[in-house]
């Protein structure tokens, strides 16, 4: 990645995407979110293809959290560590079942995973420390 001179607005799609996700929630399951993000991340300038696929990376990984955990909490942060572009987002619902084949071999999941691998990225899931899931996506700088 490059800096862009311009300091464009670069979270906003994704700050916007986890925002429509918790308006669209059903009454019953409305969720309080955070979205926190390094100031440099603005200034970042990824290929426009590159963009696309992190936006859809993330995108995914937010339906996910609105149609299977059971979250009442989610937070969502991008910052940049090390030589790296990280994005991970925590959410308190149930988790995953990490041993059933169906939930690690699901579309969405393998998506997410193709995807990672066109911008050579990577993207993890792990079980939260106290619940929930955390979902990683790092991208070399």
């Amino acid at each position: 990645a490059r800096v862009d001179p311009r300091h464009e607005d670069r979270e906003s799609g994704v700050e916007w995407a986890l925002a429509d996700m918790v308006a669209h929630l059903p009454a019953d399951r409305k969720v309080e979110y955070e979205f926190k993000a390094d100031d440099d991340i603005e200034r970042l300038a990824f290929d426009d293809a590159v963009e696309i696929q992190i936006y859809r990376i993330l995108q995914e990984a937010i339906s996910n959290v609105a149609r299977h955990p059971n979250a009442t909490s989610v937070r969502l942060t991008a910052e940049i560590e090390g030589n790296a572009f990280l994005v991970r987002l925590e959410d308190n619902g149930a988790g995953f079942d990490w041993n059933d084949a169906q939930t690690r071999e699901g579309r969405g999941l393998n998506n997410m995973r193709s995807r990672a691998s066109l911008i050579d990225a990577e993207v993890q899931w792990r079980s939260g420390p106290t619940g929930g899931s955390v979902f990683t996506l790092r991208k070399t700088l």
